[in-house]
């Protein structure tokens, strides 16, 4: 197995999918408070970032893995796996420029 943990801006949802349609797996990584986390498929709450690997690591009837259970696969750190084969830089940009122009309204609006 190999993994890669990492960070994405709202903006890169486009990034998220196109990992995924390329057959990448893209849980959620959520701080269990003190120095343990834990990895979900889906998770917004406490999510302090990603986790993107090429095999399913979570068993299809369960909702998380422990940090400790994620050690124990013995998998290799590949920074390869954040970056998509097809670019969507420019989506992401886009939703980028979208978000930075809402962000900018709002505080004109409370100046």
């Amino acid at each position: 197995m190999r993994y890669y943990f990492t960070d994405f801006f709202n903006w890169e949802q486009p990034k998220i999918d196109q990992l995924r349609k390329e057959g990448k797996y893209v849980y959620s990584v959520i701080d269990d408070e003190g120095e343990h986390y834990s990895i979900r498929r889906w998770g917004i709450c406490n999510r302090f970032a990603f986790l993107v690997t090429d095999v399913d690591i979570i068993p299809a009837d369960e909702e998380l893995i422990t940090d400790e259970e994620f050690i124990a696969l013995n998998g290799k750190e590949d920074n390869c796996l954040a970056t998509p084969f097809k670019d969507v830089s420019a989506e992401c940009a886009a939703l980028q420029r979208g978000y930075e122009k809402n962000r900018d309204e709002i505080r004109r609006r409370y100046e």
